[in-house]
C-alpha cells in the first residue's frame, strides 16, 4: 500500500496541475497529522513544499525527520540540497548587488 501511494503522490507532483497539488498537499499534511513519527510522509512533504518554493516549511519538516531518524538518506539528501540551493542563491544575490 505504502508503494502505491508513493507512486501515486510522485505521479500527481510531476503534474503540476493545481487541483492535483491541492489533493496531495492535504494528502501529506493529513499523513503527518495523523503519524507524526512517519519519516517518509514527512521528508515528501518537505519536497513537496520545496516545489512550491516555500522552503522555511520544507526546511521544518526535513529537521523534524532527521531529529526523529538521523541517518534518514533521504532527508539528509534533500535537507543538503536546500541548504546548498540556499547558498548558491544567496551567493548569486551578493553577486548581483555588487554588479
Amino acid at each position: 500500500m505504502a508503494e502505491i501511494l508513493s507512486l501515486f503522490l510522485k505521479f500527481v507532483a510531476r503534474t503540476k496541475v493545481q487541483p492535483f497539488l491541492c489533493f496531495l498537499q492535504k494528502i501529506l499534511e493529513k499523513v503527518v497529522k495523523m503519524d507524526p513519527l512517519f519519516v517518509n510522509a514527512r521528508v515528501d512533504l518537505g519536497r513537496f513544499y520545496i516545489s512550491l518554493g516555500d522552503n522555511q516549511k520544507a526546511e521544518e519538516h526535513f529537521l523534524e525527520s532527521l531529529k526523529m531518524t538521523p541517518g534518514n538518506v533521504d532527508a539528509n539528501r534533500h535537507y543538503a540540497s536546500l541548504l546548498e540551493n540556499q547558498v548558491f542563491t544567496h551567493l548569486l544575490e551578493t553577486a548581483i548587488t555588487c554588479l
